[in-house]
């Protein structure tokens, strides 16, 4: 009824324009064919009851059917225009005055761009570190003043009729002028090609913006992999990796050009939207947490007519990855339990589409459009059938992994008269806890489990009967970033010299393994005097945390030294008295990018024998540090505590500890990263 009132109105305003005004865009005769042509359509049902939650914004929605509906040219486009409407109920635009503040950031950022104090010639860590004082700077300008508002805005309520048409046009420009158009089928153009959004990045014409900005690729090459693979390296040279985890907006295609720089869901939506005025169906996957991490990853998949995708690195990797393999083959430290895609219209599988009430079920669940694609990829996977331990009769239940302190969900699946539940495409070298969610909460409803790499399952049941001593180093796996800093570290040498231009210096100590991220000591067997002391890295960038030094003060060797900081160039983010106060997330970076160094000048008459240095290269925290409390779980139905030290040395010894069983290690005085682990053969296993 309310499309028929509207028409009528439309008809009426129809009526009051003169058929001489050739300015207007539409004659009242052209106009009145376009009603009565839109009228004659009948709209699917579902474009139908999304547009009766419009309010408002209806009659802009239906202009977009007006313009197509004329014209039996359009009708794909009338098809697409159907396909856009009934999937955006969905869609919303982060806006209002924080987004608005926020651009003060970008301002300035593009400024010293542009006046060459920003610089991508620079070492990363230079460039990057300006930017992040910027944000820092600008958050706390603007979190001084009153907090501004953030506004979630409907985009069925806001849109207009003139961003879908042109959105649709530029769409159908891309798709029908590529190389591959007859290979991507109209179903495929519609969810990869389509959409005018990406997340929730407010919305601007970056169809119009990207207008023949790529088009050098797809004039020359007529193969889609290589033509992906050629977009996306143009996209790594545009946009650097740079984590802003606070912001809490997506960017737009005009910050990410003040800015050149993003993190992994900002470079997602760059290399969807520049692929689609390409006409490339790239699909966004995602793991909602990596299986042994404490953090979720997006990346992008090319879907090829037959099916197969090809995934890739967003803005990251240059090269495609193999059919099906996903981007963490190229870092064997990740492990995925599941892996999703995000949809633009509702699955019918969905959880969210099976439940009467969302709050039946976890809020992963609730999002009915995404579909589990972990069956796609080439990871092992196995089918695993578990018996559901509950006092109630629950009608699904989950699987969990750990996210750095808490069990996130990440399958489902419905549980059986017989009280089993069947998991399917579950990635393996993972540790699962299946779990129930009654009253808004997860309640364990089972033990734990290792679905282990042959596909067998290893449950964990604390065996309190036969128990062991344990001695732990770290409470938090080693990411890769650290590895490869501590890496960096081999062939750094501590120096002695009693000249400051260390002309003659002695080599003390060479580093000739990977080292701890944590402090350690080195003892010196030189017996020279010395007045200055220096790590130097001769191969690669000096990063030092702490350094201490000890000598031979009044026959005690193990005497502290004191004396002034000297130091090369040091990178401006970097702190040389960081090296001493006694936090290992703090030190010196050098700005060389080999030959860097730093250390102590002694004194006049202050020359002493070294025998021992204590150091850390650049870590995480996350060592057992003294002075500090930690607390040492295992699970069983739940966390249980085996005891509270306060660490004295960088180990901790626990003893009476269960066997067979998944720990935590909690440290009370700080920190936030935590990881789960068993312990084998005097080894913590970290999962």
């Amino acid at each position: 009824m309310t499309k028929y009132i509207l028409l009528l109105n439309l008809f009426f305003w129809a009526g009051c324009v003169s058929s001489s005004d050739s300015t207007n865009e539409y004659t009242a005769d052209s106009l009145r064919l376009q009603l009565i042509t839109y009228a004659s359509t009948k709209l699917p049902v579902k474009v139908e009851q999304v547009l009766q939650k419009a309010g408002n914004n209806r009659s802009q929605l239906e202009q977009v059917f007006i313009h197509y509906a004329n014209n039996a040219a359009d009708s794909l486009k009338l098809q697409a225009a159907s396909f856009l409407v009934q999937t955006m109920e969905n869609k919303h635009t982060l806006a209002g005055e924080g987004y608005k503040a926020y651009q003060l950031f970008f301002e300035r950022t593009d400024q010293l761009w542009k006046k060459g104090i920003l610089n991508k010639a620079d070492n990363d860590l230079v460039w990057k570190n300006r930017i992040r004082k910027i944000w820092t700077d600008t958050k706390k300008e603007i979190d001084s003043l009153q907090q501004p508002d953030w506004i979630r805005k409907s985009d069925l309520n806001t849109v207009k009729a003139d961003y879908l048409i042109q959105n649709i046009d530029y769409a159908f420009e891309s798709w029908q002028q590529s190389p591959w158009v007859n290979t991507i089928s109209f179903e495929i153009f519609c969810e990869y090609i389509l959409p005018y959004r990406v997340f929730e990045e407010p919305l601007e014409p970056w169809r119009k913006m990207l207008y023949h900005k790529y088009d050098s690729i797809s004039q020359h090459v007529s193969d889609i992999k290589q033509a992906t693979s050629l977009l996306n390296q143009a996209l790594i040279k545009e946009i650097s990796t740079l984590n802003l985890n606070e912001y809490p907006s997506v960017m737009t295609w005009s910050d990410l050009k003040k800015l050149k720089a993003g993190k992994c869901a900002h470079k997602v939506f760059a290399t969807v939207t520049a692929m689609r005025t390409l006409g490339i169906p790239v699909a966004i996957d995602f793991t909602p947490n990596w299986a042994n991490s404490a953090s979720g990853h997006l990346w992008c998949s090319l879907i090829m007519p037959n099916g197969k995708i090809y995934p890739f690195e967003a803005a990251d990797e240059p090269h495609l990855a193999k059919v099906g393999e996903a981007p963490h083959k190229a870092n064997t430290i990740k492990k995925v339990a599941k892996i999703y895609r995000i949809t633009q219209q509702k699955q019918s599988l969905s959880l969210a589409m099976q439940v009467k009430t969302e709050t039946e079920i976890p809020l992963f669940f609730r999002d009915s459009y995404m579909k589990d694609v972990t069956s796609e990829y080439n990871d092992p996977l196995t089918n695993v059938t578990l018996s559901i331990v509950s006092d109630t009769k629950p009608e699904y239940a989950y699987v969990c992994i750990f996210n750095n302190q808490n069990w996130i969900p990440v399958h489902w699946a419905r549980v059986q008269s017989d009280g089993k539940a069947l998991f399917t495409a579950m990635g393996r070298e993972v540790t699962y806890v299946p779990m129930v969610y009654q009253h808004q909460k997860l309640i364990p409803a089972g033990n734990a489990f290792i679905l282990q790499k042959n596909g067998q399952i290893k449950t964990l049941i604390p065996d309190s009967s036969h128990t062991q001593t344990v001695t732990l180093t770290r409470k938090y796996n080693l990411s890769q970033v650290v590895q490869k800093e501590l890496t960096k570290a081999i062939g750094g040498v501590f120096q002695g010299a009693n000249n400051a231009d260390f002309s003659d210096a002695v080599n003390l100590y060479t580093i000739q393994t990977v080292p701890v991220a944590n402090v350690q000591s080195v003892q010196i067997q030189h017996t020279k005097k010395f007045r200055y002391v220096r790590f130097l890295n001769p191969s690669h960038l000096c990063r030092i945390n702490e350094l201490y030094l000890y000598g031979n003060l009044a026959g005690h060797k193990s005497s502290i030294l004191k004396g002034k900081l000297i130091h090369s160039i040091r990178m401006e983010t970097g702190k040389p008295q960081g090296i001493d106060d006694g936090d290992v997330l703090t030190g010196f970076t050098s700005q060389d990018e080999k030959g860097g160094w730093i250390g102590y000048d002694l004194g006049v008459g202050n020359e002493t024998q070294i025998t021992q240095i204590d150091f850390s290269p650049p870590a995480d925290g996350n060592g057992i540090k003294p002075k500090d409390e930690y607390e040492l779980l295992y699970w069983d139905q739940g966390w249980q505590s085996l005891g509270i030290q306060i660490a004295t040395q960088t180990h901790l010894t626990f003893q009476n500890v269960p066997r067979n069983a998944l720990f935590l290690l909690h440290n009370r005085t700080g920190g936030t990263e935590e990881r789960i682990f068993t312990y084998v053969n005097g080894q913590q296993v970290w999962w």
